[in-house]
């Protein structure tokens, strides 16, 4: 076999690889954007969340505030209306590793777990800041198994 044939074997076979690595990787995108629509139909967000009534003056000052009717504090507000400072403080203080997982800390749910089965009781959680969204979205009691799911 003379060294151009085989050159333009290798090229031929190089592009059929490449298609089929691109029909594939768009096959993916396509079932990934499926399953998402499919899931966010099946399991919506709760967008109903009840806030706490803010009462301010012509100025915007607040003058008083009312707790939900579950006594929850719940303020609306905006990312950009929370001080970058605010911001770093509150990832330091309820998951310091919030930008190295995926939403759940496994570390420190196998941490809680064996901890508060030694102690015989909860004396330690292991909630992302992830996952207090989600409880906040849909309320549930506090188990393992809530958390789980």
């Amino acid at each position: 076999m003379s060294p151009y044939i085989f050159k333009r074997l290798q090229q031929k076979i190089t592009k059929q690889k490449f298609l089929v690595l691109v029909k594939r990787f768009v096959i993916v995108i396509v079932c990934l954007f499926l399953l998402f629509f499919i899931l966010n139909v099946l399991f919506p967000l709760n967008d109903k969340v009840e806030y706490s009534t803010i009462v301010t003056d012509n100025k915007g000052e607040v003058v008083n505030a009312f707790l939900t009717s579950n006594d929850k504090w719940r303020m609306k507000t905006e990312l950009d209306e929370i001080s970058p400072l605010l911001r770093k403080t509150i990832i330091a203080k309820e998951d310091k590793y919030f930008y190295s997982h995926p939403g759940i800390n496994v570390i420190a749910i196998s941490r809680a777990f064996f901890k508060n089965l030694v102690r015989m009781k909860r004396t330690s959680g292991a909630s992302t800041i992830t996952m207090q969204v989600a409880k906040a979205l849909e309320p549930r009691k506090r188990t393992m198994v809530s958390k789980s799911i």
